[in-house]
C-alpha cells in the first residue's frame, strides 16, 4: 500500500508539472492600458510560437503553465510599432511579470495625385481655334522712309 501511494504521489506531481507563468502589462507611452494588444510568447530555446494572447480591457495578459526556461514577448497592436522584451526567465512556480511599452507607430499616408491629360498634335502648328479680331492688336504704323531722311 505504501508502495502505491508513493506511486500515485509521483504521478500527481508529473501531472501538475514543474512550471511556472508570465504575467504582465502592456502600456502606451505615457503609462495608459492598451487592450486588445496581441501578445505572443515565443521559447529562446526553440525559438517557436508557444502562446498567443490578447490583453484584456486592463492591458493585463497571463501566460499560465509555461516549461522552465528563457522566453521573449512579441507585442503588436495596430497603431502602435511593435516591441519585444528578451530574455524573460520563468522559474518552477513563479510568475515573472513584464511591463511591455509600446510608442505610436508611423502613420503611413497614401497620396494619390490625378490630372486630366489633354493630347498635344506635334505633326501641325494649326492649333484648330479661331481668333477673333478683337485678340489681335493693331500695329503702330511704320514710319515713312522718306521722312526719317527729312529731319
Amino acid at each position: 500500500m505504501v508502495f502505491l501511494a508513493m506511486l500515485s504521489g509521483t504521478r500527481a506531481h508529473a501531472q501538475g508539472g514543474a512550471t511556472g507563468a508570465i504575467g504582465g502589462a502592456v502600456v502606451d507611452s505615457s503609462g495608459g492600458a492598451i487592450s486588445g494588444a496581441e501578445v505572443q510568447i515565443i521559447s529562446q530555446s526553440t525559438d517557436s510560437l508557444v502562446r498567443r494572447l490578447t490583453t484584456n480591457g486592463d492591458g493585463e495578459f497571463v501566460a499560465p503553465l509555461l516549461p522552465p526556461g528563457r522566453y521573449s514577448a512579441v507585442v503588436n497592436k495596430p497603431g502602435f510599432g511593435e516591441a519585444k522584451v528578451a530574455a524573460i526567465e520563468v522559474r518552477v512556480t513563479e510568475t515573472t511579470r513584464v511591463t511591455i511599452t509600446l510608442r505610436p507607430g508611423a502613420v503611413s499616408e497614401t497620396v494619390q495625385i490625378s490630372a486630366q491629360v489633354s493630347s498635344v498634335e506635334t505633326t501641325s502648328a494649326a492649333t484648330g481655334e479661331s481668333i477673333g479680331t478683337s485678340t489681335i492688336r493693331p500695329t503702330p504704323p511704320a514710319p515713312h522712309p522718306w521722312s526719317a531722311g527729312a529731319a
